[in-house]
């Protein structure tokens, strides 16, 4: 039985595998292949969300799963983010998860107090909602674009009320910066893809960062796992000191500033419906994830939470 057969067993028929991905069996191992150019592509795609792939073999059987990818002598802001998740997705699953070639290339990864420090930049104002983003006064329009859903629910929308009592906020934010630059906040130092590199929606409960990656009814993609993978993976590492915020002229505090004080992350994947790798009863591609972070003694929690037109507008799946 081929590969496509087995996820399509083991997880329904409207599976498919990226024709930009391949993977192969040898011995009870699994390799998943990649191209050069999705090794450094927008992570949102499904070729490029490695890690929800790897996590569905090994729910799917697989022994090890190995990872490869072509062109190793890649740079550039976009593969060495790509280099950051192969990390820190092989320190959660290094037991049966492994990269070859080995990395080469330098990622954030532990303070440096004797160097430039790794540097998060920040907005240059803050990002406001709407009264209304979706155009459907009382409602939500799922078909919306994004950027209009997240208007809503940073807004004073209905759903943003219900987005907040569900997730105990005082309030919703959006669009947090994820670019990472060493030693300045300037293009010259990029690690990382800044510019609209952002983080959807986030609030902070209690002591717990709660963040959102948002989806409309036209996106299922599988990137929004591993989008969602990276944004916490560069919030844990602000919270425990590899990264710090940029300076900034703001004569008041910001609301992000406080994420540093924040002890646990909470994410998200917030959207009317989902690719079929993380739903129902395929919710083990998810569950693999929050076991590991329990095992590496990690403050984190993955889940879905669904958007609705109408009221309650938001569900916890």
């Amino acid at each position: 039985m081929n590969w496509q057969d087995r996820l399509r067993r083991e997880f329904g028929d409207s599976v498919k595998l990226s024709a930009n991905l391949a993977i192969k069996e040898s011995d009870g191992n699994v390799t998943l292949s990649m191209g050069a150019r999705f090794a450094a592509a927008n992570m949102q795609g499904d070729a490029a969300a490695f890690e929800t792939w790897a996590l569905a073999a090994k729910v799917a059987g697989a022994g090890k799963v190995i990872l490869r990818w072509d062109d190793q002598d890649q740079e550039g802001v976009h593969f060495r983010r790509f280099c950051y998740r192969v990390a820190r997705f092989s320190e959660l699953f290094g037991a049966w998860f492994e990269a070859r070639p080995s990395l080469q290339t330098d990622v954030p990864s532990q303070p440096d107090y004797a160097g430039p420090r790794f540097l998060l930049n920040v907005e240059s104002q803050p990002r406001s909602g709407g009264q209304d983003g979706t155009g459907h006064a009382g409602g939500l329009n799922l078909r919306a674009s994004e950027h209009e859903l997240e208007l809503a629910l940073a807004g004073n929308h209905p759903a943003s009320v219900a987005l907040k009592k569900v997730f105990g906020l005082k309030s919703v934010h959006r669009q947090l910066p994820v670019g990472v630059f060493q030693g300045e906040v300037a293009k010259r130092a990029s690690i990382f893809t800044g510019g609209r590199s952002a983080i959807d929606l986030w609030g902070i409960a209690t002591e717990r960062l709660v963040l959102f990656e948002l989806k409309n009814a036209r996106n299922k993609k599988l990137g929004a796992l591993a989008e969602l993978f990276f944004y916490s993976m560069v919030m844990y590492d602000l919270q425990r000191g590899v990264l710090e915020f940029g300076t900034t002229k703001a004569k008041t505090e910001r609301p992000y500033q406080a994420i540093s004080k924040t002890k646990g992350i909470d994410a998200y994947i917030l959207a009317p419906m989902f690719h079929p790798l993380m739903e129902g009863k395929n919710a083990a591609v998810l569950r693999l994830f929050n076991e590991a972070f329990v095992s590496a003694g990690m403050p984190f929690r993955f889940g879905l939470a669904r958007l609705e037109p109408q009221a309650p507008f938001v569900s916890l799946l």
